[in-house]
């Protein structure tokens, strides 16, 4: 005698099954766009760095064929001839475009070409300066750094940093002969040389450290250093790699 099962088979989902297979899914897509987000990030970083390697390859170029071996051809921090990075572009044919920082969000117009009055030379209003403010104020990605000293005023309490009378400009000699005149880390006496001194860097609000208000986030930023190298420094080693290449007796992260 032949038995059927009355018992219909459930090729349904339970509530609980479903459940489970959409939180597994949730997990899946948040590491997904958390790796995503991160690659999109890390490849900003390499298209800061090219930028970087290829200004401060021009900068070096131009200290060579310079007579005393200059960084810049400013002699005092608080002048800036040719408007500050548009005597790279005129001098060095640095292409304006490389002073932006891949996603960045202040504008940045390099193709508006003005002529200044006083000297009739022409210069791009957008490379008078690196960026104040990320959300709201216009200028380029990058700061240069050619003077030793010249912001320890402002690490002392002085915003007029570009008054400072002790600042002393990088030349090819000194990047291999200056010795720390401050003891701030325990570095006085000390000759960081090509290799630890900075001469670009990711512009942000003067402060001269990673935090939320800047393009390129709180983690780290780029630095090309004399050496031609550009490395990423991170959050925590900043402010001393910051001191040992421009010797401001800094020792934290902000002025106040």
């Amino acid at each position: 005698m032949k038995w059927e099962s009355k018992e219909k088979e459930n090729l349904g989902w339970t509530l609980m099954e479903l459940l489970v297979v959409i939180a597994v899914l949730g997990i899946l897509v948040a590491l997904l766009l958390s790796i995503l987000g991160k690659a999109g990030e890390r490849g900003k970083q390499v298209i800061c760095a090219n930028n970087l390697k290829q200004i401060v390859t021009a900068n070096l170029i131009y200290a060579n064929g310079d007579d005393s071996g200059r960084l810049s051809p400013r002699d005092d921090p608080g002048k800036y001839p040719l408007f500050h990075h548009n005597w790279l572009w005129i001098h060095g044919g640095v292409d304006p475009n490389l002073y932006y920082y891949p996603g960045a969000n202040q504008r940045y117009e390099p193709n508006l070409v003005l002529i200044d009055p006083f000297t009739g030379k022409p210069y791009i209003p957008d490379l008078s300066g690196p960026i104040r403010n990320a959300k709201t104020t216009a200028g380029n990605s990058y700061q240069m750094l050619t003077f030793y000293r010249n912001m320890e005023n402002f690490w002392n309490g002085n915003t007029d940093y570009r008054n400072n009378a002790d600042a002393v400009l990088k030349t090819l000699d000194r990047l291999n002969n200056y010795r720390h005149r401050y003891d701030a880390f325990s570095l006085k006496g000390k000759v960081a040389g090509p290799s630890e001194t900075w001469l670009y860097c990711n512009g942000d609000r003067e402060n001269f450290y990673p935090d939320p208000e800047n393009n390129y986030g709180v983690t780290g930023a780029n630095v090309g250093f004399c050496d031609r190298s550009v490395r990423w420094i991170r959050r925590e080693d900043y402010v001393y790699n910051h001191e040992l290449s421009q010797d401001n007796n800094r020792t934290r992260a902000y002025s106040r």
